[in-house]
């Protein structure tokens, strides 16, 4: 009997998995094209004066000196105002880790800390914006990972890999 239940857990779980993972996709194939076009590439120099210090304050080592000094300027949420998908911290090897940054009632705040930053080269930010809105907020996707806008700041679909 324990087998049993064993066996119908996991075909509950891995149901709900591939569920999740079938939904995830379809949504990341929702992209938001004219915002895709829209992102812009920056650099280190390129940023507000302020978020550079809100950067440090928050042990963003990347500077213009660095060779992950790239980024993307995108209105995320669609109020005139772009925020910063920029690398924050050196990798030993491979891509950066990109937060986005942006302006809540006019202060910066960290929105996302957990992007992998990659050059893609040109305005290509390395994560697809999607249609699909929470809170204001495009939802994204990079590695077909399903990233949405909730309580604040940006989220892996899955919040259990959240913690």
């Amino acid at each position: 009997m324990k087998l049993l239940i064993q066996i119908v857990m996991f075909f509950l779980f891995t149901s709900v998995v591939l569920v999740k993972c079938v939904f995830a996709q379809e949504l990341c194939e929702q992209i938001d094209s004219a915002l895709m076009s829209n992102a812009k590439a920056v650099k280190y120099v390129d940023l507000p004066k302020d978020l550079k210090i809100f950067m440090k304050k928050n042990e963003c080592e990347v500077t213009s000196e660095s060779v992950y000094n790239y980024g993307s300027a995108i209105d995320l949420n669609d109020d005139g105002e772009v925020e910063y998908a920029f690398c924050c911290l050196e990798a030993m090897h491979g891509p950066c880790y990109m937060n986005i940054f942006g302006k809540v009632d006019g202060t910066w705040r960290i929105l996302c800390d957990f992007l992998s930053g990659f050059d893609m080269g040109g305005n290509d930010p390395g994560f697809i914006i999607l249609t699909d809105k929470n809170e204001g907020y495009h939802s994204l996707c990079q590695n077909d990972r399903l990233i949405q806008f909730k309580k604040g700041k940006y989220i892996i679909e899955d919040e259990s890999l959240n913690e």
